[in-house]
């Protein structure tokens, strides 16, 4: 991506990091860390905790990507798309200029 190499796991970006001298995948990922975390993203229910039959369990990961400027980006994001889709979810679509 704009030249630079981006990983698809935790392993290939501490990789990429050592390789290239810095630490720049590895900041990215602990500043979401961070803001999930500082954000109270998740709750700890503690080991063997019960969350309840309203949750679901679902696969989390990370997203890495280099941004123009060179900056390397991290997102910790979950797979949406094993959920069902609530009922007060909205689609607000985009109507085109030729369309009207």
């Amino acid at each position: 991506m704009y030249g630079l190499e981006v990983p698809c796991n935790h392993e290939q970006a501490m990789a990429i990091d050592r390789r290239n001298g810095n630490t720049k995948f590895a900041d990215a990922e602990n500043a979401e860390i961070f803001m999930i975390d500082e954000f109270s993203t998740f709750e700890d229910l503690g080991f063997g905790g019960n969350p309840g039959p309203e949750y679901k369990k679902m696969r989390i990961h990370m997203v890495r990507a280099v941004k123009h400027d060179r900056r390397h980006k991290a997102r910790l994001v979950a797979g949406g798309h094993l959920t069902e889709t609530p009922i007060d979810s909205v689609y607000s679509s985009v109507v085109s200029l030729r369309g009207i």
